[in-house]
């Protein structure tokens, strides 16, 4: 923990890993928040998990990393003493993975750590893909992930829950494909639905309001992509209700989870942690920051500013054109009046929830859209995924164009 506290210290709370913009920034703030509410506790554990204490001290301002030393260095004392703040309306569910790895690994570990299983986790995703799509589709999912800076996202502690969880929740999705899963061959909706409750309440219990949208982009993306050929104009509506009810039982799961911890904590300690988290809520989710008014379309513009500064995300729009050039000049196009695409409205929809979420959370996502611009990783994938079957559909045989569709 100390080597943590050092590593941290010597990086500074927003350090970039690579100098060239807000896209390489991590959020050490945050980091130090987590390493300081794994190392402290209230003695009592329900009064741990109720309070979520962690150690500020005098004179720390709004410096977590120093809050984190002095907090190190402090002797033992009673929680009701000056210095100490309750940070309860959030579940930190992540001290659930970060306590047994702290007790054998430091901060840059833990990051190693992360990459390496995230790394394993995306590879076994893009091998799903690529067996049930095709390469084009592979690859182009792969490149999603990178324009959207994941190494980052594993080099700063909170952006990583949402993206295993979302990922891992794309793999089983990925796994479950077909036979009563499927909802567009007669499938019940029950299951999904249940699915996505309690992705949502996993996402709330462990995320620290970083990037919570992929938890349902990217697994609901998958979905469309792989009923792709099922879906017609009669399927259609049925499709769309999934896409709506997962949504709502998505925002269901979060939004119930969070209120039971603001709850239950204001029952067991007497705090009113219900006004703490309400007022956080209404602050996070306004059009002003400090003195300053934010629109709510700037919260989108300075979002996808970001993602524009990507290089491999202007690198998939020029194979995109390329794509469209190389369709053009072959006479390939013609094969995609062959399919049915109707499976693109219901992802359009779903391509759109990171724009939806930046104008909801105005504040948030305007303060913090170093963090934020991420949840377009699920636009990207839903982009590459429709590009990847648009570019299988070009490169089929013709005797095979007509294979696997719905009659619509």
């Amino acid at each position: 923990m100390r080597r943590s506290a050092t590593e941290l210290s010597s990086e500074g709370q927003y350090h970039r890993l690579l100098p060239e913009g807000e896209d390489w920034q991590l959020d050490n703030y945050t980091t130090a928040i987590m390493l300081n509410q794994a190392y402290h506790t209230a003695g009592n554990p329900v009064l741990s998990a109720a309070y979520n204490f962690q150690w500020h001290g005098p004179g720390n301002g709004d410096d977590q990393i120093s809050a984190l030393q002095s907090g190190m260095s402090r002797t033992t004392g009673s929680i009701t003493k000056a210095g100490w703040i309750a940070y309860g309306r959030y579940w930190h569910g992540y001290l659930v993975f970060l306590k047994p790895l702290l007790v054998c690994l430091d901060l840059q570990q833990i990051r190693m750590v992360l990459l390496v299983a995230f790394v394993a986790l995306l590879g076994t995703s893009v091998v799903l893909l690529a067996r049930s799509g095709g390469i084009a589709a592979g690859v182009l999912y792969l490149c999603s992930f990178v324009a959207a800076n994941v190494i980052v996202a594993m080099f700063s502690l909170p952006f990583a829950p949402s993206f295993f969880l979302g990922l891992g929740a794309t793999v089983f999705v990925q796994r479950h494909h077909g036979g009563r899963w499927d909802v567009c061959s007669g499938g019940s909706l029950v299951p999904w639905l249940v699915f996505y409750f309690v992705v949502g309440a996993l996402t709330v219990y462990l995320d620290f309001l970083d990037t919570p949208i992929i938890t349902l982009g990217l697994p609901l993306c998958m979905q469309l992509y792989l009923d792709r050929w099922s879906i017609g104009r009669g399927s259609l509506p049925r499709v769309l209700l999934l896409v709506l009810g997962a949504s709502f039982c998505w925002a269901l799961g979060y939004a119930g989870l969070m209120v039971t911890k603001w709850v239950l904590s204001t029952i067991v300690t007497g705090f009113n942690f219900m006004h703490d988290g309400l007022a956080s809520a209404v602050y996070r989710s306004g059009s002003s920051a400090g003195t300053m008014r934010i629109g709510r379309l700037s919260a989108v513009g300075r979002n996808i500013s970001l993602l524009a500064h990507r290089w491999l995300a202007l690198a998939l729009a020029a194979v995109a054109l390329v794509a469209a050039v190389w369709g053009l000049s072959s006479h390939r196009l013609a094969r995609l009046h062959t399919a049915s695409w109707w499976f693109l409205v219901p992802l359009a929809v779903v391509a759109v929830f990171p724009y939806a979420w930046y104008v909801a959370a105005a504040n948030h996502s305007f303060v913090h859209a170093f963090i934020t611009y991420r949840d377009q990783v699920v636009t990207l994938v839903a982009l590459a995924l429709a590009a990847g079957c648009v570019l299988d559909r070009m490169a089929v045989s013709t005797s095979h164009a007509g294979e696997g569709e719905p009659v619509s």
